[in-house]
C-alpha cells in the first residue's frame, strides 16, 4: 500500500539565546494514497500567490496524455489568501503552528527542492483520493526478482508509450499498483473483495489431530528436480512435515538429508478443483526472515486446458521470501506475462507476517483480485479472450508449501541454520475456506459444509516459544543532495542492511525514501530525521512518535525523534538526530553535552526511565572538542550507556561522526559499516541484545 508521509515538521524556537527545547506538537498522519481526501484546499508550507485568484495554492502539474491536458485546480477550492508561514518559509518558524486548512485536516505535502514542505488540505468527510493525489506515489514491481520503482505518473506515461491509449493506461496503473495507483482509474470502478451472493462450497478448519487428512488434500511426495526453479527440498507426505494440532495446520521446513536433497518440507493441493469463487486462507509464518524461505499459497491448473506452464496459468494468492521480510506477494503468470520474460502481473504490501492475516483471491469471470485482511493491492483483469493473456477460464486447485532456496527464495543465500532443529521453519495455517456465488462453477455438487464456527486464536507464544531478543539497529546519513536522484540507493541499502529499525538523517522525502526501502515510515518524526522500521522484525507503539528541536547551526535546523517498538515482548526506545556543527545557536562547545542531558531528561517525561533506550544518529563530533561540559557521548556514557557502534571510514564516508548508543539494558554484537549507497556518510548498523 502506499506509504504515509511524515507529518511533523522541524521547529525553530524563537529563543536564541540558550539551549531550550521546543516540542513539535504531534500531527495526524497524511492519507496521501491511501486515505479518504477528496476536496483538495490551498496549502504551502511558504506562501505561493495565484495572481488573480488569491489563493494558497502549490501543486506541481501531474502530466497529460495524447491529446489531454489534466487539470490541476481541477479539484482545489479556492480560499481567502492567507499567509501560512512565517519566517524561512517554516511553518513552524514563529514557535508557533501558523494554520493553513482552515478547520480541514492538514497534511504535510511534497518537499519541493527549494527549501519548503507543502500542505494538502483535506476534507475526511468525503472519500478519495484523486489520481493527482497520487501522481507521484512510488510503485514498484520485481521483473525477474528485482525491484524497480516509479512514480505512477511516470508508469502511466510509460504504458501509453506502448501505444496503450490513456485511458486504458491509467486502469492499467490503478490495476497493477491498486494501493498506490488505484484513483486513477477513470471509471472510478473500484474492486472491493465481495460477500454478497456468495456461499461455502468447501472448508478445512483442520480441527483434527494428526495426519492431513488424504480425502482433502494430496500430499506430495517428490524433490521434483528442484521444480523447475532450483529448489532444495524434498517434498514429503510425513506427518514430520505437514500436521494438525490444536485447530491449525502446520508446515515444516527443516534441515536434513532426505532423497538426496540437503532439506525437506511439505506441499499440499486440494483434492478438489473450482472455476471462479472466492479462496481465503489464514495464516502466519513462524518467524518470517529466515534467508531461504519461499512459503506460498497459490492455484494452478487442474487439466492444462492451454498447455504447459505459463500458458494455463498460475494464480499466486500470496508468497513471501525470507529476505525481504514482510512483504507478501500476489501475482498472476499467463503464457503473455510471467516472470521469465519479466512481464509478470503482480503487487504487494508490507505486512507483519508472523501474525495472523487472510489471504485472499477473489477470481471472476473478468478480473482476479488480490487482497489481505480484505484490503485490495492488486488487480487483474480480463483484456482480451486470448488464452495467452486470459487463460482463467478452467478448473484450478490449491496449493499451501514451503519451499527452500531456488531461484528466488535463495536469491540471497540460504540460512541453513534456520532449519536446523527440530523447529525448523513452519507456516501454520488456520483455515483455507472457498465460495462461490453460482454452484454450477463447482466441478461436482458438493455437500455444503457448515458454517464454520469461529475458533478461539491460538496464542502467538505457542508458535513463538522464544521471544525476540535481538534487533539490529541502524543509523544512515542520507545526503540532502541526493534527492530525489539518489532515492532509490538510499532505499537499496537499507533493504540491503535489512534492519528492524533505522534512523535517518538529511531526508528530504521521508514518503519516497520509505516507498524506496519498502520500510514504513514512523508518523510525526520529522522529513530530516524520519525513522523506519520492518514489522515484521518490531511493532510500533501507537502513539508513542515525536520529535523535539534542538539548537541549530547556519546549515539546518536540528531535531530528535523518537518513537517507541515491541521487541517480542519488551518495549523498547529508540532516539534519532543529527547534532549540529558548532556556529549558530549550536556555537557553544557545550552545546552537545547539554543536548544529551535533554534527551535523558525527554526519555524521563515518556515514562521511559527504565526502559532498553538505543540513540542513534550523525553526531558531529569535532563539535564538542575540548568542551568542558564533556561531549554527547561522554555524558552518555556517565549516564551508564555505552558506545555500540562508530562509524570506521572503512567503506567510504567519514570516520567519527555516525555512532549508536545504548542503555545498560543491551549487549552489542556485529556492528559494521555497511557502504555509503550514494550518500557522503556510510550507513553503520549493529545487533543489539537484550540482556536476560
Amino acid at each position: 500500500m502506499a506509504p504515509w508521509l511524515a507529518t511533523s515538521m522541524e521547529s525553530l524556537p524563537k529563543d536564541t539565546n540558550g539551549l531550550l527545547e521546543h516540542e513539535v506538537p504531534s500531527q495526524t498522519p497524511s492519507t496521501l494514497g491511501r486515505g479518504r481526501p477528496l476536496r483538495m484546499l490551498a496549502g504551502a508550507a511558504g506562501f505561493v500567490a495565484v495572481a488573480g485568484i488569491g489563493a494558497v495554492v502549490f501543486m506541481g502539474s501531474v502530466g497529460s496524455g495524447p491529446g489531454r491536458t489534466e487539470d490541476v485546480l481541477g479539484m482545489v477550492e479556492l480560499l481567502k489568501p492567507k499567509e501560512c508561514t512565517g519566517e524561512h518559509q517554516d511553518p513552524w518558524s514563529t514557535g508557533k503552528h501558523e494554520p493553513c486548512c482552515h478547520g480541514l485536516k492538514e497534511n504535510l505535502g511534497k518537499w519541493d527542492g527549494n527549501g519548503r514542505h507543502h500542505y494538502i488540505c483535506t476534507d475526511e468527510a468525503h472519500g478519495g483520493p484523486t489520481c493527482k493525489q497520487q501522481w507521484h506515489n512510488m510503485a514498484c514491481v520485481h521483473p525477474g526478482w528485482h525491484r524497480e520503482c516509479f512514480t505512477c505518473g511516470d508508469r502511466i506515461k510509460w504504458v501509453v508509450r506502448q501505444g496503450i491509449d490513456w485511458k486504458k493506461a491509467k486502469r492499467r496503473v490503478a490495476d497493477e499498483f491498486f494501493g498506490e495507483c488505484g484513483a486513477c482509474d477513470e471509471d472510478k470502478n473500484k474492486l472491493v473483495i465481495e460477500t454478497e451472493g456468495y456461499r461455502l462450497v468447501w472448508s478445512d478448519e483442520f480441527n483434527s489431530s494428526g495426519p492431513v487428512e488424504s480425502s482433502r488434500w494430496k500430499s506430495v511426495h517428490s524433490h521434483g528436480n528442484g521444480w523447475g526453479k532450483n529448489q532444495l527440498q524434498f517434498y514429503t507426505n510425513r506427518q514430520a512435515n505437514a500436521w494438525t494440532s490444536d485447530g491449525t495446520l502446520k508446515i515444516r521446513a527443516k534441515r536434513e538429508d532426505f532423497g538426496g536433497r540437503k532439506y525437506t518440507s511439505a506441499k499440499l493441493e486440494t483434492q478438489n478443483a473450482w472455476r471462479y469463487g472466492k479462496f481465503c486462507a489464514r495464516a502466519r509464518l513462524q518467524h518470517g526472515d529466515a534467508r531461504g524461505t519461499w512459503p506460498a499459497i497459490w492455484m494452478l491448473p487442474r487439466h492444462w486446458k492451454y498447455g504447459g506452464w505459463p500458458r494455463s496459468g498460475e494464480i499466486d494468492i500470496m508468497e513471501h521470501v525470507g529476505y525481504e521480510p514482510g512483504r507478501i506477494h500476489g501475482t498472476v503468470h499467463t503464457g503473455a506475462y510471467h516472470h521469465s520474460i519479466k512481464t509478470q502481473k503482480g503487487g504487494s504490501m508490507h505486512i507483519d507476517v508472523r501474525q495472523w492475516h487472510t489471504y485472499t483471491v477473489e477470481w471472476r469471470p473478468e478480473v482476479v483480485i488480490f487482497a489481505c485482511d480484505d484490503a485490495v493491492y492488486q488487480v487483474f483483469r480480463k483484456e482480451s479472450d486470448d488464452t495467452a493473456v486470459w487463460p482463467f477460464n478452467q478448473e484450478f486447485y490449491l496449493i499451501l508449501n514451503m519451499a527452500v532456496g531456488g531461484d528466488w527464495g535463495g536469491g540471497r543465500g540460504v540460512a541453513e541454520g534456520a532449519f536446523s532443529g527440530q523447529e525448523g521453519q513452519v507456516m501454520e495455517i488456520d483455515w483455507v475456506r472457498i465460495e462461490q456465488r453460482d454452484l454450477k462453477w463447482a466441478t461436482s455438487t458438493p455437500t455444503n459444509p457448515a458454517i464454520p464456527t469461529p475458533k478461539p486464536t491460538t496464542s502467538p507464544v505457542t508458535l513463538l516459544p522464544n521471544a525476540a531478543r535481538t534487533v539490529t539497529v541502524m543509523s544512515y546519513n542520507t545526503q540532502y543532495t541526493g534527492y530525489p536522484s539518489l532515492v532509490h540507493r538510499f532505499g537499496s541499502k537499507i533493504r540491503e542492511v535489512n534492519a528492524g529499525i533505522v534512523g535517518t538523517q538529511e531526508c528530504q522525502d521521508a514518503a519516497s525514501l520509505a516507498s524506496a526501502s519498502g520500510y514504513v515510515l514512523v508518523p510525526n518524526t520529522g522529513y530530516q530525521n524520519p525513522i523506519f522500521y520492518n514489522p515484521s522484525m518490531v511493532s510500533l507503539v501507537q502513539g508513542s512518535p515525536g520529535m523535539m528541536t534542538i539548537p541549530r547551526d547556519d546549515y539546518a535546523e536540528r531535531t530528535i525523534t523518537w518513537a517507541k517498538f515491541m521487541l517480542g515482548g519488551t518495549e523498547i526506545l529508540f532516539f534519532n538526530t543529527h547534532l549540529p556543527h558548532n556556529h549558530g545557536q549550536a556555537r557553544s562547545r557545550n552545546t552537545h553535552a547539554r543536548i544529551a542531558r535533554s534527551m535523558l531528561r525527554r526519555r524521563e517525561e515518556l515514562g521511559a526511565g527504565d526502559m532498553p533506550t538505543v540513540s542513534v544518529g550523525d553526531m558531529n563530533t569535532f563539535a564538542s572538542q575540548g568542551a568542558q561540559e564533556g561531549s554527547f557521548e561522554s555524558n552518555l556514557i556517565n549516564a551508564g550507556w555505552h558506545k555500540s557502534y562508530e562509524a570506521q571510514g572503512e567503506r567510504g564516508g567519514h570516520s567519527g561522526l555516525d555512532q549508536i548508543f545504548t542503555s545498560s539494558h543491551w549487549t552489542s554484537s556485529n556492528g559494521a559499516d555497511r557502504g555509503q549507497g550514494g550518500s557522503d556518510h556510510t550507513a553503520i548498523a549493529v545487533d543489539v541484545t537484550l540482556m536476560q
